[in-house]
């Protein structure tokens, strides 16, 4: 029974495959479909989202496991009938259109099409507006009439894939968490030996903090014989003072979290020590850089006062030699003395952290402030190490389930990193679009080597907005020109939340997934240069 399922899907996978070709073809004939006015990009758009969820769906099933089976081999058997439900729904939805589109030629078809909108005009008396058209066959035409590419028959068609798109992806989202399969490592179709590395690596993190079930202890990290010395009150950076065991000293990079006390209380609320201890758990685990998650690993938390805890971190010898301080990228962007990165490096840089920031996001996380004061570098044989950027500044960060801030920041400097959305007072909970908001205009600065705020002197008295469609013009007139078109399109897709379509105030567990495998996808996929 099981054999004859999995035969019957491998045959609905090639409906699939279809069905990408046919979205190709009606997204590639409605390039110049005037009678789309205004939606057209729109339509376009939605069309390439669909076939991009579609191919991940199928490209998961045809995966090959370690065990050298397929991935397909490894659901559970009620997920196998209900892949076979949808693909069967799936080909009977493409049928028709598969069968047509494999008779016609696009060039004829539009020249068809063309006619046949013509022919409606001069019908409804406006013959002052009718303009010659190639001949075509009249039987092309007819069928055109009948509606194959009429608006009205894309629209429902859209809405029908929609639909599928979600049923498969909430049906993906189950298996990843729920079934039996091998880690839930999803890779596209066509995707590259690079990102099924990527994926692996944000997978092994994943299992890492699975296989560290017991939580982090507090007052573990709190131990009383340690002490911060922070040369000044500015910086990051400090001693940290062990005296159990013998007395050891070690620099540490440091992270302030704040919390505000309830009344008449002493100690911080159940609300908050959970939420510390959740972070610290993520972030002292000792793997996570060898995993792909690129940080630093947190070693002390010291409440340094009565409302706020301090993150060490350490500077391990073999980035930070000889007492050498970490750089941030606002640091290496400002200088006019540091040597700047190779092409080559500026691509490494971008895509490790889009790795990093697809990684958080996979154990429900969000980051909350990136930007390139939080971008840190080590060294290699006595030069920044521009290939391995380490991502900190998580005192902000927090379980996507939890509570939003909703506090309140006016420094530009960190508004140009914000979504329009978290700026002044923000009314809208923080979502993980918000983070890969503030990753593409970090691409961006990449991109361009210079500072966003310094884009425009005009920034300080911009809406919040204006900022943006300042931040996308920049990316449209200048990125190709420095980067190429893909890493174009990748910032583009960053800036403009345009890698998953949400419902709601904030995202559905399948919305998120969506939007990890988009990140990975349609941004990380086109970050490359050369060989990388």
């Amino acid at each position: 029974m099981a054999d004859i399922a999995i035969g019957a899907i491998g045959l609905g996978l090639t409906a699939a495959d279809q069905a990408v070709s046919v979205l190709n073809f009606i997204r590639d004939f409605l390039v110049d479909a005037t009678h789309y006015g205004d939606q057209l990009p729109t339509f376009r758009t939605r069309i390439t989202s669909e076939i991009a969820r579609l191919q991940l769906f199928s490209g998961y099933l045809k995966r090959a496991t370690p065990n050298g089976g397929s991935q397909l081999s490894a659901l559970h058997p009620v997920s196998q009938s209900a892949v076979l439900g949808l693909l069967q729904e799936l080909e009977i939805t493409f049928a028709a259109y598969t069968a047509y589109v494999n008779r016609h030629d696009i060039v004829a078809l539009r020249q068809g099409y063309a006619r046949s909108l013509e022919d409606g005009i001069e019908r409804v008396g406006l013959e002052s507006r009718r303009r010659e058209v190639a001949d075509v066959p009249s039987n092309l035409s007819q069928k055109l009439v009948w509606g194959f590419f009429a608006k009205k028959k894309i629209v429902a068609l859209l809405k029908v894939l929609e639909d599928w798109n979600d049923r498969s992806m909430n049906l993906l989202l189950c298996e990843l968490r729920f079934g039996s399969g091998d880690g839930g490592r999803v890779v596209p179709t066509a995707s590259t030996e690079a990102v099924n590395a990527t994926l692996s690596t944000a997978s092994s993190f994943k299992t890492l903090l699975a296989e560290r079930n017991q939580p982090v202890e507090l007052t573990k990290l709190m131990d009383p014989a340690q002490k911060l010395e922070q040369p000044e009150p500015s910086s990051r950076v400090g001693i940290l003072t062990t005296t159990l065991g013998g007395a050891t000293k070690k620099r540490v990079f440091c992270e302030v979290k704040t919390f505000e006390l309830r009344r008449r209380a002493t100690e911080p609320s159940d609300e908050v020590k959970r939420g510390v201890q959740q972070l610290v758990r993520l972030l002292s685990h000792p793997k996570a850089r060898e995993a792909g998650f690129q940080t630093l690993q947190c070693i002390a938390l010291i409440r340094n006062s009565k409302n706020a805890y301090i993150f060490a971190f350490e500077l391990p010898e073999d980035l930070f030699p000889d007492q050498k301080p970490p750089m941030t990228l606002l640091q290496i962007l400002e200088s006019r003395t540091i040597d700047r990165p190779s092409l080559d490096d500026r691509f490494a840089m971008a895509r490790s952290l889009v790795k990093t920031v697809a990684q958080f996001h996979s154990v429900d996380w969000l980051h909350k402030s990136i930007r390139s004061e939080n971008v840190l570098f080590g060294y290699r044989n006595g030069r920044l190490d521009y290939r391995r950027p380490l991502l900190v500044g998580f005192e902000f960060s927090r379980d996507e389930k939890d509570r939003s801030t909703m506090e309140r920041d006016d420094r530009l400097d960190r508004n140009i990193y914000r979504h329009p959305d978290r700026q002044g007072e923000p009314e809208k909970r923080f979502n993980a679009l918000h983070d890969i908001y503030s990753l593409g205009v970090v691409l961006l600065e990449l991109g361009l080597w210079r500072v966003a705020v310094g884009f425009e002197q005009e920034y300080q008295s911009m809406e919040a907005e204006q900022i943006m469609h300042s931040l996308v013009e920049h990316s449209q007139d200048r990125l190709p020109h420095y980067m190429g078109e893909e890493y174009t399109g990748a910032v583009l897709a960053c800036l403009s939340g345009s890698l998953v379509s949400a419902g709601g105030p904030g995202l559905t567990d399948a919305e998120r997934l969506e939007l990890n495998l988009a990140l990975v996808s349609n941004v990380l996929e086109k970050i490359r240069w050369m060989d990388l």
